[in-house]
């Protein structure tokens, strides 16, 4: 009599097995693999900037101790908006200087701001504990200082807090209520050793040049149309000149050359405008005994002047508020 051959699910039982010994083996050298990589001093600074450049707050935080302080920034959606200002890009160890329970690790990498990549260089301090490298701390302290136009800033959509707080190496994510300004990248970012304050100049974008540059055009224009009723604080090549008497063409490109435009020290983000353009025209000028004179050529004309970074520009010629 001819025997039953094995049950066919035998043979499934045992593939079974097979499989989940395989995606064990495979699961352990995947864990292996991923501790050999952050093992060692260096290998934790790299698994902590590797979280903050994928924007992971909660494994960058679990690299090392975190300080004392607010952490309302020490959040995923701030390390993306820090990302997408400027991505942490080519970190690089550098060194690594050990000491018994204690490691210095140099690190360098590439803040990517638009069109103005920046290197970084730091030296990060990390700690032995209970057998594993730590992060001495994972965030840095210290206060947002705004040099200018601090009241147009905010920060994840609050004010800029004034005292010590928490936030992750990186670019600072604030914006402001005007697209006409931004930080400067030179001064818009902050490491983990950073200093009690963080100053953070601000500065006019292009997009906001070109604004001022065609509200300045645009009111020189007025101004040299030779008109009794021009603003009485309009530029004059001479302080002895008849206002409203001066008539001259204004380009384009001559105020692109002429105006200088920076940011200055306010918080409400005024900004001044200065220089000296060349004009051709005419005008009058009045002699010793105040009667006028007429002149024409080529004259040299300051611009002074001041405005505010909101639609519409308006010029405020001599710098008056």
């Amino acid at each position: 009599m001819t025997q039953p051959g094995p049950p066919r699910h035998r043979g499934l039982f045992w593939s079974a097995i097979v499989l989940a010994l395989a995606a064990l083996v495979g699961g352990s050298a995947f864990a292996y693999v991923t501790y050999a990589a952050t093992a060692g001093p260096d290998g934790a600074v790299k698994g902590y900037f590797a979280a903050l450049a994928r924007a992971d707050a909660p494994a960058a935080l679990g690299f090392g101790n975190l300080p004392g302080g607010p952490t309302q920034l020490l959040t995923s959606s701030v390390l993306r908006a820090q990302r997408n200002v400027a991505p942490i890009r080519h970190v690089e160890i550098v060194s690594t200087d050990e000491s018994g329970d204690t490691a210095s690790v140099d690190v360098r990498y590439v803040l990517d701001f638009a069109g103005a990549s920046r290197q970084v260089s730091e030296e990060v301090q990390v700690v032995r504990q209970n057998g594993s490298w730590r992060l001495a701390r994972t965030a840095a302290t210290t206060q947002l200082r705004l040099q200018q136009a601090g009241d147009r800033a905010t920060i994840m959509g609050g004010r800029v807090p004034d005292g010590d707080l928490l936030i992750f190496p990186g670019a600072v994510p604030i914006t402001f209520d005007s697209p006409y300004l931004r930080l400067s990248p030179a001064t818009s970012s902050v490491i983990l050793d950073a200093q009690p304050q963080t100053q953070l100049a601000v500065q006019v974008t292009e997009a906001g040049r070109s604004a001022v540059r065609t509200a300045v055009e645009t009111a020189l224009r007025a101004c040299l149309a030779g008109s009794k009723t021009a603003d009485p604080r309009c530029p004059l090549p001479t302080s002895r000149a008849v206002p409203g008497s001066l008539n001259a063409t204004v380009t384009a490109a001559g105020v692109r050359r002429a105006a200088v435009i920076k940011l200055a020290q306010s918080a409400s983000g005024v900004v001044a405008i200065s220089g000296t353009i060349k004009l051709v025209g005419r005008y009058s000028v009045l002699d010793f005994e105040n009667q006028p004179v007429a002149k024409n050529g080529t004259v040299s004309v300051p611009l002074t002047a001041t405005t505010h970074p909101t639609d519409p520009i308006t010029i405020d010629w001599a710098g008056g508020t």
